[in-house]
């Protein structure tokens, strides 16, 4: 017997277990749905209403830009994916995992630029209890201090001094306004330091931000610096981005993407999306971009492992599934790429791509 009263079996001529109009009603609805036109993710967006146009605040727009189809579930549909459950350790390590590892280098890079000695964040991080028991945990803060100290000599001098809180209010248009607060702002630059490797998610928020103070009509000629670790053997790696002249047009195109991304999931994601740009920006065929971005889709640590892709998408798919749709009517004219992901990836990256700068610090 079907468990729900609303299952379409129960009203089967042969055998009807169900005589409720209301439920007969549901069973209908059921049916209907999954007849709907479906997005490429799988989801019936087909019946979703159109997204209210309201004030953008800078958060949103950059939690989406980073992470679209997280920006998506989120912003749009009200979900939150869950991270697994590991449940409760009640031994005592004796190594970190790399998540907690990387909180370690994260805290002692923040305090470090803070001000606070060496010796006294080591001391204070005993006292924690997070760490291995004796000669294991100071190995590991031996190796997260060496690490942490190249990242500081290469980001002291751009931390120098006390940092400052930028309020940014823009008129979008059309009655809509972009609102924020820029924090870590030295002069005229927006200073970003982290532990992590610098990837397209940082950058793309260091661009956010340093539009966002830009467009606001602050004078002086910004700049965005944010400093990582190097995916190579140096000690760390920089990012410098320059404002644009056109910032204000410039955001307002991000706007515009995020605008379209709430009305339907966009093929876009982080990785990938960044590698395909950077490879056409560089002058690489499509087909040299397409063969490096599916590198960086279906690597270990690619988009197709992330948790929101694979909810959205579906499970296992595979690049082709986003390079597949066509630029809509009114995107083509924006890059003469083949394919919706090729055109929106381009139209997010370049303008980054042409205003920055990456070397070692």
């Amino acid at each position: 017997h079907p468990l729900q009263p609303f299952d379409p079996r129960n009203f089967r001529a042969d055998a009807p277990f169900g005589f409720d109009a209301a439920e007969l009603a549901g069973a209908r609805a059921t049916q209907r749905h999954s007849r709907d036109p479906v997005a490429p993710s799988g989801l019936a967006v087909e019946t979703l209403a159109p997204p209210v146009l309201t004030d953008v605040d800078l958060d949103d727009l950059v939690a989406f830009l980073v992470h679209p189809s997280q920006g998506f579930l989120r912003q749009r549909l009200g979900v939150r994916i869950p991270e697994l459950d590991e449940g409760i350790v009640d031994a005592l390590d004796v190594e970190l995992d790399p998540l907690a590892k990387w909180n370690l280098g994260d805290r002692m890079l923040e305090a470090r630029l803070a001000g606070m000695s060496a010796a006294d964040f080591r001391a204070a991080e005993w006292r924690r209890g997070t760490l291995p028991p004796y000669a294991l945990g100071e190995k590991v803060l031996d190796d997260v201090t060496y690490e942490v100290e190249g990242l500081v000599a290469a980001c002291a001098p751009v931390h120098a001094g006390r940092a400052q809180t930028v309020d940014v209010v823009f008129d979008l248009g059309d009655g809509r306004r972009f609102t924020g607060t820029v924090g870590g702002v030295h002069g005229t630059v927006v200073a970003r330091s982290t532990y992590s490797k610098l990837g397209p998610k940082h950058r793309l928020t260091a661009w956010v931000q340093l539009l966002a103070v830009a467009a606001s009509g602050r004078p002086g000629q910004w700049k965005a610096v944010t400093t990582g670790r190097s995916r190579s053997r140096l000690p760390a790696w920089r990012s410098t981005l320059l404002a644009p002249a056109d910032a204000a047009e410039q955001l307002r195109r991000l706007v515009d993407l995020r605008d379209r991304g709430l009305r339907t999931p966009l093929p876009m994601v982080t990785g990938a999306s960044s590698e395909y740009a950077e490879r056409r920006h560089r002058g690489d065929s499509v087909e040299m971009a397409i063969t490096a971005a599916s590198r960086a889709f279906g690597g270990a640590f690619g988009d197709g492992q992330d948790r929101h892709v694979s909810y959205l998408h579906g499970s296992g798919v595979t690049l082709g599934a986003l390079t597949d749709p066509k630029p809509l009517d009114d995107e083509r004219s924006w890059f003469d790429d083949p394919s919706r992901f090729g055109v929106l990836a381009r139209r997010l990256w370049e303008p980054l791509l042409a205003s920055e700068n990456q070397a070692r610090p």
